[in-house]
């Protein structure tokens, strides 16, 4: 089951585990598989979060978004074609 935070944010959306390449230091060299996407929000905070995590669930990247179709965009201009799966949060409205 997929949580229901990361790094303290609530998750809104994620996608199916998959291979959505590599997350990398910015000396270039590989740090860790990217597993999932997932949109989120810090409760205090009115921007969105695409998380990039792991196998285990660990953020491993993160892009600071507007909205969240512009999260959407930023994982489909990656190339990646992705099923997003809403969470309860968002079902119930909270945006």
């Amino acid at each position: 089951m997929f949580p229901a935070r990361l790094d303290g944010a609530a998750v809104l959306m994620y996608t199916e585990k998959g291979d959505y390449g590599a997350a990398a230091y910015e000396a270039g060299e590989r740090y860790d598989t990217l597993c999932y996407y997932a949109i989120a929000r810090y409760d205090t905070d009115s921007s969105y979060y695409l998380f990039g995590c792991n196998t285990d669930f660990d953020v491993i990247s993160d892009y600071l978004c507007d909205s969240i179709d512009d999260c959407k965009n930023i994982v489909t201009d990656h190339s990646h074609d992705v099923l997003w799966h809403r969470t309860e949060l968002m079902e119930n409205g909270i945006k």
